[in-house]
C-alpha cells in the first residue's frame, strides 16, 4: 500500500455549527489523504453517550474533532443547563470510554 492510498477518517462534531464548519472546511482543502465524516449525518445528541458511543463505533474514526460548543452567550445564558453539559459534560459523556477498537 502506497502512502497515498492511506486515508484517515476524520470525523467532526458539531460540523454545523461556526466552529466546525470551519474545520471541516480546512480539511475540505486536502481531500486526498482524508475521509471527512460529518457527525450531523447522524442526528446524534453529543450529550448521549449510549448514541456517541454506537455512531463511534459504527463509525471508526481515525480522527475526532470536537467542535460541538455552545458559543451564543444569550442563548447559553438562558439555558445555562444545556450549555455546560455540551461546552464541557458533553465530551466526557460522548462515548469514547465506550469505542471498541
Amino acid at each position: 500500500m502506497n502512502v497515498e492510498d492511506i486515508r484517515l477518517r476524520v470525523l467532526v462534531l458539531g460540523d454545523l455549527g461556526d466552529l466546525g464548519q470551519l474545520r471541516f472546511d480546512i480539511f475540505s482543502n486536502y481531500p486526498n489523504g482524508y475521509e471527512l465524516l460529518r457527525a450531523s449525518d447522524f442526528a446524534v445528541d453529543i450529550c448521549e453517550s449510549e448514541a456517541c458511543t454506537r455512531m463511534l463505533n459504527q463509525l471508526a474514526p481515525d480522527v475526532v474533532i470536537n467542535a460541538a460548543a455552545c458559543t451564543k452567550v444569550d442563548q447559553a445564558e438562558k439555558e445555562r443547563v444545556r450549555a455546560f453539559a455540551v461546552n464541557s459534560v458533553a465530551l466526557i459523556s460522548s462515548g469514547f470510554t465506550g469505542l471498541d477498537r
